[in-house]
């Protein structure tokens, strides 16, 4: 009786290393970047997406997402909206796809996607249909967060952070020491810049 149930446990376990491969090659991976927001109260601390095959014929993908992201500002976030711009192997923009997540997100908190309790893989918050077939690059930003206290930001109306300003850099301070009736020296004149 226990050989017969190894017998099948056995074949079962032979038919799924057989059958895995080629499930996961129906997959597609994309390459994934994350947009410089450094203005944004909500950091993306990492992105991911895929195109998913539906099995229903080799057109038929979904594109799906998923984040990881910390809230950087100083207020509490109840809702934030992703952006997944699509765009094909030479960069020219196809198309952008957006999902929402609701909760109390805290400053300083990291948040991240539930998980696959076997590959440790993220499992997809949101999943679109992948109307454009030719996808090949995604990049991920922070579009809107909408905060406890009802402010709201918007990637579209937000100000850029100011570029930082060189500091110039020190200049020696010099000390003269003149005796008396002795005086000081030339000064050499200044450069100035002609156009």
């Amino acid at each position: 009786m226990i050989s017969v149930v190894f017998r099948r446990l056995a074949v079962c376990l032979a038919a799924a290393a057989v059958a895995l491969p080629l499930l996961a090659s129906a997959d597609s991976a994309l390459e994934v970047r994350v947009l410089d927001q450094t203005a944004a109260p909500i950091e993306i601390t990492r992105c991911w997406a895929q195109l998913k095959d539906s099995n229903v014929g080799n057109i038929d993908y979904y594109l799906q997402g998923a984040v990881a992201f910390r809230n950087v500002s100083d207020k509490t976030a109840r809702a934030i909206e992703f952006a997944f711009g699509q765009y094909d192997v030479f960069g020219a923009p196809l198309g952008i796809s957006t999902g929402t997540l609701e909760g109390t997100y805290s400053p300083g908190v990291d948040i991240n996607p539930r998980s696959n309790s076997i590959t440790g893989q993220p499992l997809a918050q949101w999943s679109w249909l992948n109307l454009h077939g030719t996808t090949r690059i995604v990049q991920c930003a922070v579009s809107r967060v909408l905060f406890a206290d009802g402010t709201q930001w918007n990637r579209l109306t937000a100000t850029p952070a100011p570029p930082s300003t060189p500091t110039p850099p020190a200049v020696p301070a010099v000390v003269v020491t003149l005796a008396p009736g002795e005086s000081p020296p030339p000064v050499p004149p200044t450069p100035t810049h002609r156009p």
